[in-house]
């Protein structure tokens, strides 16, 4: 007898990680040195910094909210590079017999709480880290997030960054196909207005499959992402970015109007934008007829595929139908006999005692450039060629 071992291969899972304040309190605070103000105070009104851990199963066709189930979750003060573990227990630089945080529990979402103000025209760095177990594979996936906490001297005013686009969201291709092309906006905002056009330069980067960051147009791989010519407008068409995009702008401001002269680093203004694609929820059915007349050749396969919405319109192109059948009745064993959401068979599967019909439905996946087997991408006429499962 000959053995072989077979085990499941499941894909990484992907995560999606967001920390937003609670309520009406903002990360930003404004200082006002003649008053000696700071607007929110968070010595009255502390700041609560609320992360979310949501991860994308590949395999599967669904979010899942995971952050109560993180392990190991420790939140940093971050300067000049290096991290300190807040604990707890550092005193308030306003006040020194109030605590500066307030640490939170799984119970309410790991969340961290500053009781202290931070410094006029500064910024306090954050991180956050988290392991979370991938039940599937007994995996640790380790988790981490930046955020910044910025307090404007109004003597000096500084402009804030602003996009008109979510920092996190998901995009299904079934039900918003006609929307797969958005513009996203990056503006530089004065209290009294925007900022003048001459005076501010944007940056956009991509996130790359091995972490780091670089320009767009830097790969040819940039066909999904396009940027206007003063960088103040991206172009995404998300029916070509895969399984998921991160993006990020940053900002070259000089009030004198010389913006060229500056140079980016970890305090530039700064946003990020993530977008993952997302099937929405479906189920199907094998609808094909259960008797035929007895001198049918030919049969019909059909299978209904629905969600909470009805039926979901043109379904083949983005999820796959594979469909079997089986002589044997009573311990089926399955061949492939085509691929489509309806299609016309021959009955010769149909014994006297009866035939067995299958479907299977899975998501075809996103468009994928098309590789050699010299490891180069495959062109024609100079263009990528781009392709999907099924």
């Amino acid at each position: 007898m000959r053995q072989s071992y077979i085990s499941f291969d499941y894909k990484d899972l992907a995560p999606v990680i967001n920390i937003s304040p609670a309520g009406a309190v903002s990360d930003t605070q404004n200082y006002n040195g003649t008053m000696n103000e700071w607007a929110p105070d968070y010595s009255l009104t502390p700041l609560v910094l609320c992360p979310s851990v949501k991860v994308i199963d590949p395999d599967g066709r669904s979010t899942a909210d995971v952050t109560s189930q993180l392990a190991d979750v420790t939140w940093y003060e971050v300067s000049q590079g290096t991290e300190s573990a807040i604990t707890g227990n550092e005193q308030s630089p306003q006040d020194a017999t109030k605590l500066k945080y307030t640490l939170g529990t799984a119970a309410n979402g790991w969340r961290l709480q500053l009781n202290a103000n931070v410094n006029a025209g500064e910024k306090l760095s954050l991180r956050f880290k988290a392991k979370y177990l991938d039940p599937r594979k007994n995996a640790v996936m380790m988790l981490n997030y930046d955020c910044v906490v910025i307090c404007h001297n109004e003597t000096i005013t500084s402009p804030d960054l602003v996009v008109d686009f979510p920092e996190a969201s998901t995009w299904d291709p079934i039900y918003h196909s006609d929307s797969k092309t958005i513009t996203i906006k990056a503006k530089m905002m004065l209290p009294n207005g925007p900022v003048p056009s001459g005076k501010t330069i944007f940056v956009w980067d991509m996130l790359r499959d091995d972490g780091t960051w670089s320009a767009i147009g830097s790969s040819i791989l940039d066909n999904e992402v396009s940027v206007n010519t003063d960088g103040s407008e991206l172009t995404l068409d998300r029916s070509l970015m895969g399984t998921r995009i991160d993006l990020r702008v940053r900002a070259k401001f000089d009030p004198d109007g010389n913006p060229a002269s500056v140079t980016l680093d970890d305090t530039s203004p700064e946003k990020r934008i993530s977008c993952v694609r997302e099937l929405c929820y479906y189920d199907y059915e094998n609808t094909t007829p259960r008797n035929i007349p007895p001198d049918a050749t030919r049969i019909r396969l059909t299978c209904r595929i629905h969600g909470d919405k009805g039926d979901l319109p043109t379904p083949e192109r983005e999820l796959q139908f594979v469909w079997y059948t089986s002589t044997n009745t009573a311990t089926p064993s399955y061949s492939e006999i085509g691929r489509g959401q309806n299609i016309d068979v021959s009955t010769s599967f149909v014994t006297a005692s009866g035939g067995m019909t299958a479907v299977e439905v899975k998501d075809r996946g996103p468009l994928k450039y098309l590789k050699l087997p010299t490891g180069e991408y495959l062109t024609v006429n100079g263009k990528l060629l781009m392709a999907r499962g099924g």
